[in-house]
């Protein structure tokens, strides 16, 4: 099997017949539309690009798939070592050009989970999902479909479960089982890059108890199938200035609403069914497997965050001042410690016996916790280097007039008369990093992108030994004994 090109999903985007809405219309054909050009982009052409692009394609191609032929990293399931730091160079490097292009994983991530806990579901309950998941997977390899995770649930009262809700359609849920699949029903938010995916993933958002047991229902099913309909939003809406948004005219990640209005599913593509016991065990390991690539993504983006202070700073002749230099080795050691806790999660992992490699749960959420708070720290400093022009500086209608040109040249430049139109790029790359609508959107990504900080805490400390933790408390409340021989050794 080839690797596919981004002119075969782009084919195959638009033999889709999908009900997407924008601003109150129907659209047709996503594909043509240019308010979902950049996310078509950054979650499709160049991440099927970067499998053939000299520089990048010795980390994106991986392989064997369960098909036994070579396959896209983003497409792979790591079952080594070797396999989570290869993924989580791919999310650095396809984020060194396009940010949001590192979490391109996420349905592949979800059915990496699916392969770990089914295998299980099996060997308890002598159910056959696994075999159902590993033939999905299968074809999701073979065809290298685009897959959207479709996860998080609307939730209405956040204090109530999902069998306890006044709608019962406020958590995705079965409404009928038939004689060849299931009918369900309900809405899943944040679905993101769905506009550009092939197949949705479903899995549940939460742990759940036997009243919801009609809530605890995973499945693949086509973005096309009736009764789908996608709400879709996306903040650039089409913006394609290079020089105003070097960054966002590219990377954009639209999401929707997505809306299940009965929705049939055949039984060869339902992967949980009412085993309500192994919901949360399915939503914690996808989680994850997720976070560890999102460390890579982060790095990435970091990295772009250095290059770009350090460049303002020359340009502006403040390179060698000490609160400058101090400012941008704090990024380089944001950096360098989501990098470290990334690697650490992949080399601390470990093999599930259906043979998937699973990250380090505490140093993964660990790591995440930090991008979180590190982005807002990375932010703040990037804008106290580049100054107040990031935000200030004229429109490029305004920069390129032939009577202002002359202007702009004299009183905008930095320490180099020569590098007054580089410096201002540089600030527009600053702007757009930092202090745009694109950054907005970071803010909040930031933040609840793969799970809540809530989530990521009660993770860490559920997953911590703490038992061997308080047997060392005990240890040194013995005094010497700590450091002593036990009975009986040898001197």
């Amino acid at each position: 099997m080839a690797l596919h090109t981004p002119d075969q999903l782009t084919e195959r985007l638009k033999r889709r017949s999908v009900d997407i809405r924008w601003r109150g219309q129907a659209l047709d054909d996503v594909t043509e539309h240019p308010a979902f050009a950049p996310t078509l982009h950054s979650w499709g052409t160049w991440l099927y690009q970067a499998a053939f692009d000299p520089e990048t394609a010795p980390t994106m191609v991986a392989g064997p798939d369960l098909n036994g032929e070579q396959s896209h990293v983003f497409w792979h399931m790591a079952s080594t070592v070797e396999d989570l730091e290869q993924n989580l160079a791919a999310a650095r490097l396809l984020a060194e050009r396009s940010p949001l292009a590192g979490y391109a994983s996420i349905g592949r991530d979800e059915l990496q989970a699916l392969l770990i806990v089914t295998h299980r579901l099996d060997a308890d309950r002598g159910t056959g999902y696994h075999q159902r998941v590993r033939d999905y997977v299968s074809r999701f390899q073979r065809e290298q479909l685009m897959t959207a995770a479709a996860v998080t649930d609307v939730k209405g009262d956040r204090a109530k479960r999902p069998a306890e809700q006044d709608d019962p359609d406020l958590y995705l849920h079965v409404v009928e089982r038939t004689a060849e699949g299931i009918v369900v029903r309900g809405a899943k938010a944040h679905t993101s890059g769905s506009v550009g995916a092939e197949e949705l993933i479903v899995i549940p958002t939460r742990a759940m108890r036997a009243d919801d047991a009609d809530y605890a229902v995973s499945f693949a099913v086509p973005v096309d199938a009736p009764g789908l309909t996608l709400i879709a939003r996306a903040f650039n809406a089409g913006s394609d200035s290079a020089w105003e948004a070097p960054i966002s005219s590219h990377d954009e990640l639209a999401e929707t609403l997505t809306i299940f209005d009965d929705v049939f599913v055949p039984y060869e593509r339902v992967f949980l069914l009412g085993e309500w016991e192994y919901a949360g065990e399915v939503a914690n390991t996808f989680a994850s497997v997720n976070r560890q690539g999102y460390l890579g993504t982060e790095s990435g983006k970091l990295r772009l965050f250095i290059g770009a202070a350090q460049r303002i700073a020359e340009l502006n002749g403040v390179a060698g001042v000490g609160h400058i230099r101090e400012k941008i080795a704090q990024l380089i050691r944001l950096e360098r410690s989501i990098w470290a806790l990334g690697v650490a999660a992949s080399r601390e992992s470990s093999c599930t016996p259906a043979g998937y490699q699973v990250p380090d749960p505490v140093l993964t959420n660990a790591g995440k916790h930090i991008c979180m708070e590190g982005h807002f720290m990375a932010t703040r400093l990037l804008l106290e280097i580049a100054g107040g022009a990031v935000t200030t500086a004229p429109l490029a209608e305004d920069l390129l007039a032939d009577d202002i040109r002359p202007l702009v040249e004299k009183y905008l430049r930095g320490a180099d008369p020569e590098q007054t139109w580089e410096r201002l790029k540089v600030l527009k790359l600053i702007r757009d990093l930092a202090a745009s609508e694109y950054s907005g959107y970071w803010n909040t990504e930031i933040i609840h992108g793969s799970g809540s900080p809530a989530a990521e805490i009660l993770a860490m400390y559920r997953e911590t030994d703490l038992g061997a933790c308080k047997r060392l408390v005990e240890r040194a409340l013995s005094g010497r004994e700590a450091i002593m021989p036990p009975a009986g050794a040898a001197a």
